[in-house]
């Protein structure tokens, strides 16, 4: 059985050496030279859509342009109703303050208009997870928060009020309101919203909402397998069927390749095993099988690497590590066992079925507690 664990184990560790192209290309369009051009562009991160675009025509096609801020001056995706527009930015960095032209996702359009950037892990030390950019005409201010530390005490800059301040200054009815006002979008953006319509001479204003939605992929899932010790050999004949349903949520606006899988499984162990007993007197041992069935629930929180997440992809393979938390359940209800499981398993997507092999261990060690499982499972719904 130990070999069995070791070869399951082997294809385990290999399946992390896949190879395969973590792009997914969502409809939208790029404008440049002033036209509007439809295709396909790979749907990342925003902090990442800020330094450049892969584009496509064609969602067949294997060749993809990829495009900075300075060489087309706008791009968006379709369903979800993300606009962005190449802005000028001011950032601290290890060498002082720099400039550079980032793509930033539009928020408001008008005679004032806003933007917020994203940013990357490195440039969140020095400025914010996040900054804003204020433009108006042809000029770009940047709305800054920073962190403040020093050796006596710890606090924020909330620069981007005094910021807002001397550029709305032409609207003093603004000003309590920009003195408190937090740094979310959605406060920002009702301060430059009420400029736009009471101060300025042109009161139209666009308002660019979005909403992502979650990636939910669920259906029925059955497993067959079975449960060993690797450090004993009295185990003759251990069966496991599981029957139950899966959840998968993925939220793409922070990444296509992390996903969480829980659900819910009833469990039915088969067991069947050697006990050997010893009534005292003189070659008095005797060997009986023993074999009892044991009932369980269990529910699994996982955390899932998606593979090959492009668009229409067939095939998409995944790892998954986590927790299975099992309860087993007896005649006697004092008598039941809730058991955590250290679950590494991986499999792949096939259009709207599932497959997956996993092995949990009731510990860290070799010797724990072994349960192999290889499931298949039908996603509801589109599979793309």
């Amino acid at each position: 059985m130990s070999k069995h664990f070791i070869i399951i184990l082997f294809f385990l560790l290999s399946s992390t050496q896949i190879l395969a192209q973590n792009l997914y290309f969502e409809r939208g369009y790029i404008v440049k030279d002033q036209d509007t051009i439809s295709g396909f562009i790979n749907r990342t991160e925003e902090a990442k859509l800020s330094l450049g675009i892969s584009f496509k025509a064609d969602s067949a096609a294997k060749d993809y342009q990829s495009l900075a801020a300075g060489e087309v001056s706008g791009f968006g995706f379709r369903e979800s109703q993300l606009h962005f527009r190449p802005v000028e930015v001011s950032l601290r960095t290890s060498n002082g303050r720099e400039t550079s032209i980032r793509f930033a996702k539009l928020l408001l359009d008008g005679t004032v208009s806003l933007y917020q950037l994203h940013l990357s892990e490195a440039e969140e030390r020095l400025n914010y997870a996040y900054t804003f950019i204020f433009q108006r005409d042809i000029s770009y201010y940047t709305l800054s928060q920073y962190a403040l530390v020093t050796d006596q005490k710890s606090g924020v800059d909330k620069r981007y009020r005094g910021t807002l301040n001397a550029l709305l200054s032409d609207c003093p009815i603004l000003k309590s309101e920009i003195n408190n006002l937090p740094y979310r979008p959605v406060s920002i953006a009702g301060v430059i919203k009420k400029y736009n319509t009471h101060c300025s001479s042109n009161p139209t204003v666009i308002e660019y909402s979005h909403k992502v939605k979650p990636l939910i992929s669920q259906g029925p899932v059955v497993a067959v397998g079975t449960y060993f010790t690797p450090s004993l050999n009295n185990f003759l004949d251990n069966k496991v069927y599981s029957i139950g349903y899966f959840i998968d949520y993925q939220n793409p606006e922070i990444s296509r390749l992390i996903s969480f899988q829980s659900g819910i499984n009833y469990m039915r162990f088969y067991n069947s095993y050697q006990l050997e007993t010893y009534d005292g007197s003189i070659g008095s041992w005797k060997t009986e099988t023993i074999k009892k069935q044991e009932h369980a629930i269990r529910i699994p929180l996982l955390f899932q690497l998606n593979f090959n997440t492009g668009l229409n992809k067939n095939i998409k393979p995944f790892l998954r590590f986590g927790l299975n938390g099992q309860a087993y359940f007896h005649k006697d209800p004092k008598r039941t066992e809730y058991v955590p499981f250290f679950n590494a398993g991986t499999g792949f997507y096939y259009r709207n079925i599932m497959f997956s092999l996993q092995v949990d261990s009731k510990g860290f060690f070799f010797k724990s507690d072994k349960l192999v499982l290889a499931s298949l499972g039908w996603r509801v719904g589109n599979w793309k």
